[in-house]
């Protein structure tokens, strides 16, 4: 990806969700969806919502990392199990990802005690 595809990325990231907005599984599940769109190729893909699923990964990532998240696998397997969540949790899909993601990375990335 050039550089200018990512700055449009992290510009749209930026202005299109109001401060404190709240993303719901229903919502990450769209993003999920279009990140695998795009990263099959298909010209259709939405490069903002493939571009939000990444940034919110990673955005739970550096806020959790070193406290209560020791991550140090490929970015692959965290958007895999994510996305494994999504879809085998239908129930929680209405929930705002907070509510169950930061459990999630907790249990399946623990740090040393």
């Amino acid at each position: 990806m050039n550089i200018l595809t990512r700055f449009v990325i992290i510009a749209a990231l930026l202005t299109s969700l109001p401060a404190g907005a709240e993303v719901d599984g229903h919502q990450l599940l769209r993003f999920q969806q279009e990140a695998d769109a795009f990263n099959a190729e298909h010209p259709e893909a939405n490069l903002y919502r493939a571009g939000f699923f990444g940034g919110y990964l990673s955005g739970m990532l550096d806020a959790l990392e070193g406290r209560s998240v020791c991550f140090k696998v490929c970015r692959c397997e965290l958007d895999a199990k994510v996305a494994d969540y999504l879809r085998d949790h239908p129930a929680e899909l209405d929930q705002p990802v907070a509510t169950w993601l930061v459990k999630l990375l907790e249990d399946s990335y623990p740090c040393p005690r």
